[in-house]
């Protein structure tokens, strides 16, 4: 990347930029109001919103806006309701010109690339019904931080094998429907003919472009032939569902794998340990390992304090849940007689019960406490195995809930879940090989 990249778009740039902008205006009125694009449903490429609100993040427009404010960029001033309009009922052209504003400020880099040349990737993704431009908008941005010598490059460095998987699926999801687009114009492809559209379209996708077992083609393909669940047993039942799981949640667990084969190659790196033959996991593994186990009837969050509890513990001393409990930072003066420990511990055992969950801040404040007592490095990375713990429990409990009000409560969700997440074993020795062999 050249450092031009991040200057000031020239007068040239910001012409075309402003003929796009006005373009885009002349096709707003009271019937057509711009709107932000909320994604599709894919499970190829799920959209933004899904993930990051798995992590209990949001990616909404007043976001956006809120987060440059913070950084105190100089943009354009939009009140709470048309922010949420954007990303709602659409806006009318005022709204749309202060939004283009503040689009503007937000990354030149960015910009530059989109405006760089037609039939780039990004240029590609707006022209198909896809998810792929806001990912690859994602990826830019990831890029952009990689040149600015303020941020941390070596913690940066832990995202580079998921940003390298993110790019990758978004160019495979945008080839795939270019080729659908073109082959359906053309009358080659039948789109009522939903075992055709299957067999000639869907599974060669995922066939090349996953690692999802045989037994998830067959019932992807029953899910398209319309076969009714009702017909089935409780066993196949189960077995439909343990495998709709798994291609549902493809990309979550892949993301996550290359999310942890990057940090755990930083680790590597810095202890100078060069053995990679054998795949080496992180807290990430080690956590839904024991939660997936069958004799674990404990939540994936509480897994991950379980997980940590064994890996503080040595021969000579056993860390309790107490002893954790006491670095859960808290005003000792709202609990009356009740002691810090004992009030502590309470809300530890709320948490496990998942009851009162604890926002991220109190997560990072925890885990910081923590580190600095026991002499371990922590920068951002235990509380985004926090957010993953909490992100599949609240998981199952909305899968619960809906199998339990179409199926009734015959079905072990809990069950088929952990079999399905015990899944991620293979995505992540997968991506460790892929990146430690330098394919």
């Amino acid at each position: 990347m050249t450092t031009e990249s991040n200057q000031p778009l020239s007068a040239e740039e910001l012409s075309l930029l402003n003929e796009i902008i006005e373009d885009c205006a002349k096709t707003i009125n009271k019937d057509n109001k711009f709107k932000m694009p909320s994604g599709i449903n894919d499970h190829f490429l799920p959209s933004i919103d899904e993930i990051f609100g798995f992590f209990n993040m949001k990616s909404d427009v007043r976001t956006l806006y809120q987060t440059m404010i913070n950084n105190n960029v100089s943009i354009p001033k939009i009140s709470h309701e048309p922010l949420r309009q954007l990303n709602n009922g659409g806006v009318g052209k005022g709204v749309f010109y202060k939004f283009m504003g503040v689009m503007k400020a937000s990354s030149n880099y960015i910009l530059r690339h989109v405006l760089s040349r037609q039939g780039s990737w990004v240029e590609r993704a707006h022209n198909l019904n896809t998810n792929a431009a806001y990912w690859l908008g994602i990826t830019l941005g990831y890029q952009q931080m990689k040149s600015d010598p303020n941020l941390n490059q070596q913690e940066l460095s832990n995202y580079q094998c998921l940003a390298d998987f993110i790019s990758s699926r978004c160019h495979q999801d945008i080839i795939y429907k270019e080729q659908c687009k073109k082959r359906i114009l053309v009358g080659d492809i039948d789109t009522t003919n939903k075992l055709l559209v299957w067999e000639t379209v869907v599974s060669p996708l995922y066939r090349q472009h996953t690692q999802l077992s045989e037994p998830v083609f067959t019932m992807l393909r029953h899910a398209f032939e319309g076969r009714d669940l009702g017909s089935y047993s409780v066993q196949q039942k189960s077995e439909f569902l343990q495998r709709s799981f798994e291609a549902k949640y493809d990309f979550l667990l892949n993301c996550i794998a290359c999310y942890e084969v990057g940090y755990v190659a930083r680790m590597l790196e810095l202890t100078n340990d060069t053995d990679t033959l054998e795949v080496r996991k992180g807290f990430i593994s080690l956590t839904l390992d024991q939660y997936v186990d069958t004799e674990n009837d404990k939540t994936c969050f509480h897994s991950l304090f379980l997980v940590v509890k064994s890996n503080l513990s040595n021969d000579d001393h056993k860390v309790t849940n107490r002893e954790l409990a006491s670095y859960i930072k808290m005003n000792h003066t709202a609990y009356g007689e009740e002691s810090l420990n004992d009030a502590q511990y309470n809300v530890l055992k709320k948490w496990f019960k998942q009851k009162d969950l604890p926002s991220n801040e109190r997560l990072q404040q925890f885990f910081d406490d923590l580190a600095k007592a026991y002499g371990f490095n922590n920068d951002d990375h235990m509380l985004w195995v926090a957010r993953m713990a909490l992100g599949f429990d609240a998981l199952l409990k909305q899968r619960t809930d809906a199998i339990i009000n179409e199926l009734g409560d015959e079905i072990d969700v809990t069950a088929i879940w952990k079999q399905a997440l015990s899944r991620y074993r293979e995505c992540y020795k997968y991506h460790f090989h892929q990146h430690f062999s330098g394919k």
